[in-house]
């Protein structure tokens, strides 16, 4: 079957999409467009659909996925973009023409990629980084495009600024839509399949699927020189964000459409041991605190509200979100935000990092940010 050549947030979103608007399902709808705070969040604007976030080296500067807006016509490609708070300075990562300084160092991925992504092809969704002991600090980043695949950056300072130099590449196997990455120290990769991403009736079905509270997805893993393998016992309604304990034992993933979160521990020997908490909003993307404890981002709301924001045309989308913090240990939970989306909305990410927590969104043009207490 013919995969989808989007990076629209969510291909989940846009087939349901499909089938509510032809039913007549509303016009547009009004975005957030005045750049101001509300309610506890301030926001910072100038953004294109900043989807997930991720901490770079130093704890100064914000790795920010920068993906197409979710039903805009013609928007096919995006950007990976560093950013500072404290001064609001931004760099583009890629598409960049800035070389990494030095050794480019050597491939990682698939020998078989045929090179980095084409500007209009690179639609980046989830990313993570992470610093290989001995090694560069390299970022992982699920992009779709004519390609559907995680695409390795290694990432370092020059004197004019960040900079990332592209590595390598896997493609994602026929008939599974990436989401979400993890890249481990030991180079294993982990990726959170929502659905198969392809056109037509299989479309169709995993909307159905979904709709009906069914598996439409699961994770995989890759681990250099091998292939592909689904990880036993992850399957799920729509699984979103992936994170992973550094020595991988631990791995946890956002069931979206089962507004739950999973843990599952890997053993040497034996099927996995799964445990879950159920959460209070569509968990999107998770990230790891100073302390060891996991944040979650989602949107609060039905499936009807969350296709509302297909119709936003301009500015962010006012659908309320809150962000979950997580005991890995015990998986007890604490909402440590609540927001109706007055200043942002439709948050698909969040971010500890000092004394701030910043907020990403599928469907916006700005970043929140509100006071973050450990």
């Amino acid at each position: 079957m013919q995969r989808f050549n989007t990076a629209a947030s969510g291909v989940i979103l846009s087939l349901v999409a499909v089938g509510l608007l032809a039913a007549g399902c509303g016009g547009e709808v009004q975005g957030l467009v005045d750049c101001e705070a509300a309610d506890g969040v301030e926001v910072v604007c100038g953004f294109e659909n900043p989807e997930d976030l991720a901490a770079l080296p130093g704890g100064r500067w914000i790795a920010v996925s920068q993906m197409p807006r979710m039903g805009a016509e013609g928007a096919t490609s995006g950007s990976l973009l560093a950013w500072r708070p404290e001064d609001d300075r931004r760099v583009v990562l890629y598409p960049s023409s800035r070389p990494l300084a030095g050794d480019p160092g050597a491939r990682f991925g698939d020998p078989a990629c045929e090179g980095p992504p084409a500007a209009p092809d690179f639609g980046p969704h989830g990313i993570d980084v992470v610093t290989i002991p001995g090694g560069p600090t390299r970022i992982a980043v699920v992009s779709h495009g004519v390609r559907d695949s995680i695409e390795f950056f290694d990432f370092g300072f020059s004197p004019d600024g960040p900079v990332a130099q592209w590595v390598g590449c896997i493609e994602t196997p026929e008939g599974v839509w990436p989401n979400d990455v993890v890249l481990l120290p030991s180079g294993e990769v982990i990726v959170s399949k929502m659905m198969s991403g392809t056109e037509g009736i299989q479309g169709f079905l995993d909307m159905l699927r979904m709709t009906l509270g069914l598996d439409t997805g699961f994770l995989l893993t890759w681990r250099p020189g091998g292939e592909w393998r689904e990880i036993e016992g992850t399957r799920g309604v729509a699984p979103n964000g992936v994170a992973a304990t550094p020595d991988g034992a631990e791995v946890y993933f956002s069931e979206w459409g089962g507004e739950r979160l999973v843990q599952v521990s890997r053993h040497r020997s034996g099927p996995p041991t799964l445990r879950s908490t159920p959460l209070p909003h569509r968990p999107d993307n998770l990230s790891w605190t100073a302390d060891g404890r996991l944040l979650v981002a989602g949107q609060v709301g039905d499936v009807a509200d969350l296709l509302s924001c297909s119709r936003v045309k301009r500015g962010a989308c006012p659908l309320a979100f809150s962000v979950v913090r997580v005991d890995p240990s015990t998986l007890a939970t604490e909402v440590i935000l609540e927001h109706p989306g007055t200043a942002t909305g439709a948050a698909s990410s969040a971010l500890a990092l000092g004394d701030d927590l910043y907020i990403g969104s599928f469907v916006g043009d700005r970043v929140g940010r509100a006071p973050y207490r450990p």
